[in-house]
């Protein structure tokens, strides 16, 4: 490219640079770095941000430290991106005191949080079990007229049912509601597992309904979970009709499935004999 009279652009090092990152080279994206001003161009927040994501999903803090420091030194100042990067590795690590102060140090700045910044938030309190701290903060953003997304409840529903608090599960899913959003598969998937866990089957079946009437396909896990919930209550026959709707909406039954099955009717041709024993 220079044999022919080409010099690079601040746009070809960083496409170059995404790819070192892409492949967690992260020693020849920091050389790079070092190269850009050898050809006139200086690097950039998007050529900075590449690095800190890549270094912050691989918990590695050197290349970090580095980008914060060159970042001052050439007189940058972190955007909504850099600061997203820095939450989701400060949650990965589980230092939640820093990844607060830094949430607080951008409202105060004026960047408010935005969604994804939000959800990684809510995901990296999930993750590391603290589903209490991630439901008071998602009330806290609400309060300040911030909106979340369908994806920040998928997240909290099934950190609740992750924690066996189907109730909470409830009230989201009806917050949810009025909020004039869609539930998806993800939703409708975690809600009837919830709704199965408590026994109400008769609940999960009209969940069920629902996303057939709205075009939401139920997938065959949705199904075995309410197969085997009926399992469960020996509801044997019930098993029976439900595969013949899998069959009717053209859902395949996998191996999970047909198990059910064959238990469901090897079980009530027992409690069969045992009844005509018992006469």
């Amino acid at each position: 490219m220079m044999e022919e009279g080409f010099i690079p652009t601040n746009a070809t090092f960083n496409t170059i640079l995404k790819g070192f990152c892409k492949e967690e080279n992260m020693d020849k994206a920091l050389e790079l770095v070092d190269h850009f001003q050898r050809f006139g161009n200086a690097p950039d927040l998007v050529s900075f941000n590449t690095i800190l994501s890549s270094a912050c999903k691989q918990e590695n803090y050197s290349p970090i430290s580095w980008v914060l420091s060159r970042v001052e030194v050439e007189g940058l100042r972190l955007n909504l991106i850099s600061m997203t990067c820095l939450i989701q590795y400060f949650c990965m690590v589980g230092n939640f005191s820093d990844c607060f102060k830094l949430v607080d140090f951008m409202i105060k700045e004026g960047h408010m949080p935005s969604t994804v910044t939000f959800n990684v938030l809510l995901y990296g309190l999930c993750k590391q079990g603290l589903v209490g701290t991630a439901y008071r903060i998602f009330h806290k953003f609400k309060n300040l007229e911030f909106s979340p997304d369908i994806f920040s409840y998928n997240i909290l529903i099934r950190a609740f049912i992750k924690v066996k608090k189907h109730s909470f599960v409830r009230q989201l899913v009806v917050d949810l509601c009025r909020q004039n959003f869609l539930p998806d598969s993800v939703t409708c998937g975690s809600f009837i597992y919830s709704l199965c866990k408590e026994g109400d089957i008769v609940a999960a079946l009209h969940v069920r309904d629902w996303m057939l009437l709205n075009g939401i396909a139920p997938t065959s896990s949705i199904y075995n979970t309410i197969l085997n919930a009926l399992f469960r209550r020996r509801m044997y026959w019930e098993i029976y009709q439900l595969m013949v709707h899998m069959a009717k909406e053209g859902i395949e039954p996998d191996i999970f499935s047909f198990s059910i099955l064959r238990r469901a009717m090897s079980r009530d041709r027992m409690d069969s004999n045992l009844g005509i024993m018992r006469t």
